[in-house]
């Protein structure tokens, strides 16, 4: 950094160029120098002038030092004005991209919006800048939890749902990666994500979602064919469920997850034979541990398939509790995803108002006390509540 003093009397009556000592020619520079100069020592306002010459940058504040002299700081910014210039052709790049590209600060708050970004999202970049990334992105496979902040730089492929400002939900693959520097001192940390070919990235065209739709309203019957006493049993669960999601204000992807995985949750039931199925006495400890695989048997039957949600855990979690006491993996509180908490109330409560082979069916209020009962111990709190509410305003499950 540098001062120069000038007497602005002096520099008043000064030809526009004389009083600059130089061994060079004289440059642009120079004359926008001398120009600012002459403005302050007439106008007595400050001014701030940016200056460069070949790949050298400087900044200039010039100001009145007294009522005859007024003075000059320089400061270089060669490195900040190639760094800004850097920027700005990264930009330039990404924006010319195909490739939606985002990025973050360490808080998750947005710093950069591609342009193929906001056609992806559905959003301008002015909406979004400043505000967390996780109102607008989610985990698929948790997506009441907020995706981690990765500490390896290599990158990882997510698969996220995208919610865009109409109210749908996209599910994209994109290859999250964390950038560290060391900048001032300090350690600076930046996620990128990047959503390549994302004009393809809709996983599931609506003819497909059509088809997987039809292929699990098929998949749902063969257990009520293979088991007429429970003919219905996840058609009704699956109704219930639904109306509790959207009273939860669910969002669209995530009430087709339980609405499909109601659908299937005890699809596991055609492994267990007939006769312990239809048995209208008492099952002995044998029978009963058959009947209990039901939930792990119908997982393995799915997990392999590439649904748009994720059924197979449905189907898996159904019957585990809050408290840890349930089946067949003994998880508890928020082990147990929403959706699936959604799911286990439903199937309680249908199955309690519901005809069995070892029993008649019981009066909804046997099944609104084992709800009341239960929740917040065994069964979620605000779905019990959400469940009940809809009960005592007439839902029906026929």
């Amino acid at each position: 950094m540098k001062n120069l003093a000038f007497e602005t009397d002096r520099l008043a009556r000064l030809p526009v160029l004389e009083g600059i000592p130089l061994g060079r020619p004289i440059s642009k520079a120079d004359h926008l120098f001398l120009g600012a100069l002459r403005r302050v020592a007439k106008t007595g306002r400050e001014e701030i002038i940016s200056l460069s010459e070949g790949e050298y940058f400087e900044e200039v504040l010039i100001r009145l030092l007294s009522d005859r002299q007024l003075v000059s700081i320089h400061r270089e910014k060669t490195t900040e004005a190639r760094a800004i210039a850097e920027l700005h052709t990264a930009k330039c790049i990404l924006d010319s991209s195909s490739e939606a590209t985002l990025s973050t600060d360490e808080q998750g708050r947005i710093i950069f919006f591609s342009k193929s970004a906001e056609k992806l999202f559905g959003r301008r970049r002015e909406q979004l800048l400043g505000e967390k990334v996780f109102r607008f992105i989610r985990d698929s496979g948790d997506q009441i939890r907020e995706i981690p902040f990765l500490k390896s730089s290599i990158g990882e492929k997510r698969l996220l749902n995208i919610h865009k400002e109409d109210g749908s939900t996209l599910q994209v693959t994109a290859l999250v990666r964390t950038i560290r520097d060391s900048h001032e001192g300090a350690d600076i940390a930046l996620v990128i994500y990047s959503f390549a070919d994302h004009e393809d990235q809709n996983l599931i065209p609506e003819s497909a979602e059509r088809t997987i739709r039809s292929l699990i309203e098929t998949l749902s019957t063969v257990v009520e064919v293979r088991d007429p006493y429970t003919a219905g049993h996840q058609r009704r669960v699956s109704k219930l469920a639904t109306a509790i999601a959207i009273e939860m204000g669910l969002s669209p992807d995530r009430l087709d997850s339980v609405r499909e995985g109601a659908l299937l949750h005890d699809i596991g039931k055609i492994s267990v034979p007939t006769e312990i199925l239809s048995k209208p006495g008492r099952l002995t400890e044998n029978e009963w541990s058959l009947i209990q695989n039901h939930s792990e048997a119908g997982f393995r039957m799915l997990e392999r398939i590439e649904l748009p949600w994720p059924i197979s855990c449905i189907v898996r979690q159904h019957h585990e509790r809050l408290d840890g006491s349930g089946y067949p993996q003994g998880l508890k509180g928020r082990e147990i995803p929403f959706e699936t908490r959604i799911v286990s109330v439903a199937d309680v409560f249908e199955a309690i108002v519901s005809h069995r082979p070892y029993r008649p069916a019981h009066e909804r209020l046997a099944a609104i006390t084992e709800l009341t009962q239960g929740a917040g111990r065994i069964y979620d709190a605000d779905v019990v509540d959400c469940c009940l509410s809809l009960v005592n305003r007439g839902f029906s499950l026929d």
